[in-house]
């Protein structure tokens, strides 16, 4: 499938070293939807679902939502959509455990302000060197100043540059130290790995996105959050893999607003 390609504004026979992305991209002419994608360690050609169920310790455990999409559909854009299909049958939880995958610091900040909805996940962690090393100095060691848009070195120094950033489809403000500020700093090893380049800050578009970040980062290191998230384990096993079209089966009416835990996760 799709063999030819554009190069030049003439039309060339793919090598098959260069395949089109997997968006475009469809492996059989019996099904033009179903897209090849990799997540992890499996790799398949189909759909993607992300099914929802009920995790109450003290209820039976029910499938209320189900979505299928095209496999290249990522995680973390069904969130929102999954909150507001809920909202709209009247079942929005008080708690909405997911993985890693579906949450970001907007999707909480939304979930709690559209619907009353706290999302129960890993924020992704600061997974730079100076975070990792215990000497180093990692980005939260930074005040940031989000009506100037700048961040104070923890000795004073105040950054001199921003631009817009946009990374993996997120927004952010990077600001930057002079680089004559960063040079003359004894902790520039503990500060940055570059030895001519400045310390740049990737921040969060508000103050409030940020302070959902760092707080969320901090109690998902604690025991207390940690056994609670795990109510979450096993719903990969709610229904096998190989369902490719599934749908939820239609509540009664006096199931709405019941459930105080869902759980989410792709199948």
């Amino acid at each position: 499938m799709e063999i030819l390609r554009h190069a030049h504004g003439r039309l060339h026979w793919r090598d098959g070293h260069a395949p089109p992305p997997a968006h475009p991209r469809f492996d059989s002419p019996h099904d033009t939807e179903a897209h090849y994608c990799v997540k992890r360690d499996t790799a398949w050609s189909g759909y993607r679902g992300h099914v929802t169920e009920s995790c109450d310790e003290e209820r039976t455990e029910l499938v209320v939502h189900v979505a299928t999409t095209h496999s290249t559909v990522q995680d973390v854009e069904m969130a929102p959509i999954i909150h507001d299909d809920l909202a709209k049958r009247e079942l929005p939880p008080g708690e909405h455990v997911v993985d890693s995958g579906y949450v970001t610091p907007a999707h909480i900040e939304r979930a709690a302000r559209a619907h009353g909805i706290t999302p129960l996940g890993a924020v992704v962690r600061d997974n730079s060197r100076r975070a990792k090393d215990s000497s180093g100095i990692a980005e939260s060691a930074f005040p940031a100043d989000w009506d100037r848009q700048q961040a104070t070195y923890p000795h004073g120094t105040v950054s001199r540059q921003r631009r817009p950033l946009r990374i993996s489809g997120h927004d952010y403000i990077q600001v930057k130290f002079a680089t004559a500020d960063c040079l003359d700093k004894p902790v520039r090893p503990q500060c940055t790995t570059s030895g001519t380049r400045p310390r740049a800050l990737a921040l969060r578009l508000t103050r409030e996105l940020h302070e959902i970040q760092m707080r969320n980062r901090l109690d998902q290191t604690a025991t207390k959050w940690q056994r609670r998230y795990a109510i979450r384990a096993g719903i990969e096993a709610t229904l096998p893999a190989e369902r490719p079209r599934p749908r939820p089966a239609p509540l009664p009416p006096s199931r709405s607003g019941h459930f105080r835990a869902l759980c989410t996760a792709t199948a």
